[in-house]
């Protein structure tokens, strides 16, 4: 085999572009902590809104670092109340009845999986994305020093955007719409039915490593 000066050139140009291709798609691993402000929807039992905090971490990669996943655990706790009725009579003939309110807390704690896509690279100081979140909500609730609990599936989309203020520092400022189903175990423990439908505002700050 001739070894010409075309065929050294082209594999030395093969090899820059696989060097060029693996630094743009490394792997960036980050930790985000974060606080949010969920506002309920829809819901009579709790308050309207509530401060609360968490976590992310995972990866991003592709190139420029555009698709990235993780995981998030975060907590808020809402104030509310809590019905309760009280039958005279057989329960399945009552005679008549009274409900009655009292003050209760409610700790929901969503654990989900998380997905964005950014539309910049990693050069570009904003980055706008778009994302979806799916996992579930554990909720707790406080009512007269009696407490219980219940799950449901939650899912979500968000969207919201990076500010680099670092070399591997980001502010973030999102949005995400969550949903969940009816949260199981209430309704046979409190007789309500509780789920976590809430707009969420998060500020977070994003350390890549």
């Amino acid at each position: 085999m001739i070894i010409t000066k075309r065929t050294v050139f082209t594999a030395i140009m093969g090899v820059q572009i696989l060097i060029g291709c693996s630094l743009t798609a490394r792997a960036e691993f980050f930790i985000r902590p974060l606080v949010h402000y969920s506002l309920m929807t829809d819901h009579d039992t709790v308050s309207a809104g509530a401060f609360g905090a968490g976590i992310a971490v995972g990866g991003a990669f592709g190139k420029e670092g555009r698709f990235e996943a993780g995981a998030e655990i975060s907590r808020s706790r809402f104030n509310g109340y809590y019905s309760e009725t009280t039958y005279s009579g057989i329960y399945a003939n009552p005679v008549g009845y009274s409900t009655q309110r009292y003050s209760a807390t409610y700790t929901v704690t969503p654990v989900q999986a998380t997905f964005r896509y950014t539309f910049a690279t990693r050069r570009d100081a904003l980055r706008p994305y778009v994302g979806v979140v799916a996992g579930f909500t554990h909720v707790d609730l406080d009512e007269r020093g009696e407490e219980t609990s219940g799950d449901a599936f939650t899912g979500g989309i968000g969207t919201g955007v990076s500010y680099r203020i670092g070399q591997t520092t980001c502010l973030n400022a999102g949005y995400q719409y969550l949903h969940s189903g009816v949260t199981s175990r209430f309704l046979v423990a409190t007789n309500i039915e509780f789920h976590y439908d809430a707009h969420v505002f998060t500020l977070a700050i994003d350390q890549r490593f």
